[in-house]
């Protein structure tokens, strides 16, 4: 590839591969300056759906909003029971292939002891396995608050700087994530306390053990899509 110099092409190599943090930063070193990255997230629901493409953002937001019932109902787009969804997530197995609520629940039950035992102990020495999956479950009910560590600790009872540093391991392995408050002022937007949202809402409604999902869990999906669809739309 450097060897073709100004002959390369924009995507013509494409280096793929599970996102693994323990390689991530000597891959990083090695391509500083030559390569860009795109973060591969869960499907969105019109990709589960069999189309290429998030939610109908493009007309959307440039509509009025009283006139998007409207536009949704001229666009035909499938419909579909929003708790179902939500329960389901975007990870392709879930999503795609498990249709059964008991079946999606052993499947994530399995993903988030592969995490603790696997992913986790391969980044950190964490001292209580049970401790960081009570976190686990504590940030899954969390959904869309904001993030108050001290409160957490006292609930998880950890400390704050253990919460600190465990909350870093999910945003590292991507599992949870921060989303900073919108304000007009750029640096007033990155010192707000954040709120704290999943990558996954199929994941995140299995560690809630909430009956049916709700109204936060519907609001991350489509934070989730936004997401996507914004990523297409660097720009915008």
């Amino acid at each position: 590839v450097d060897r073709m110099g100004t002959a390369r092409k924009l995507g013509h190599f494409l280096v793929t591969g599970s996102a693994n943090p323990l390689t991530m930063k000597s891959v990083a070193d090695g391509l500083t300056g030559r390569a860009s990255y795109v973060w591969l997230r869960p499907l969105t629901r019109r990709e589960t759906l069999g189309h290429a493409a998030p939610g109908a953002w493009d007309t959307l937001l440039y509509e009025p909003v009283e006139r998007w019932r409207d536009v949704l109902t001229d666009l035909a787009l499938p419909r579909g029971d929003w708790r179902d969804v939500c329960r389901a997530g975007g990870l392709p197995w879930p999503a795609l292939h498990l249709e059964d609520n008991e079946a999606r629940h052993l499947w994530f039950a399995s993903y988030a002891r592969n995490h603790v035992d696997r992913d986790v102990r391969e980044l950190s020495a964490i001292e209580n396995d049970l401790q960081y999956y009570g976190l686990m479950q504590l940030a899954a009910l969390r959904i869309g608050n904001l993030i108050n560590q001290t409160d957490l600790g006292r609930d998880a009872r950890l400390s704050q700087p253990q919460v600190s540093r465990w909350l870093a391991l999910l945003e590292t392995t991507f599992q949870a994530k921060r989303i900073h408050s919108y304000s007009r002022n750029r640096t007033t937007r990155l010192i707000k306390t954040p709120k704290l949202y999943w990558y996954d809402t199929g994941l995140a409604f299995h560690l809630s053990r909430a009956a049916h999902p709700t109204g936060a869990h519907f609001e991350n999906f489509v934070l989730n899509d936004l997401e996507a669809w914004t990523e297409q739309h660097p720009t915008q």
